[in-house]
């Protein structure tokens, strides 16, 4: 019998990859973090609606979890911005 995989592994690999690329294509399409968290919330605007089998379900739902994440990692990337401070 063969080694069953990391089947929870993959998929986190595979999401936090989609999300990088979201991430990337929202950074390279926009000037600000504001402006880069629309673009990624018009990107996932196209996870709803009505689909037409299972696979497209599946697919939107992976893409809406992908969105999220990015936008979570845009979130954090605006987090770390240091508070300019005039002494």
């Amino acid at each position: 019998m063969s080694e069953r995989k990391n089947w929870s592994e993959i998929f986190y690999n595979e999401v936090q990859s989609l999300a990088q690329g979201i991430v990337q294509e929202a950074y390279d399409n926009s000037k600000t973090y504001g402006e880069a968290t629309l673009y990624v919330r018009k990107i996932r605007q196209s996870a709803f609606g009505d689909v037409p089998d299972k696979v497209a379900n599946a697919s939107m739902r992976t893409l809406e979890i992908a969105c999220e994440l990015a936008l979570s990692m845009i979130h954090e990337d605006e987090r770390k911005i240091p508070i300019n401070k005039e002494d």
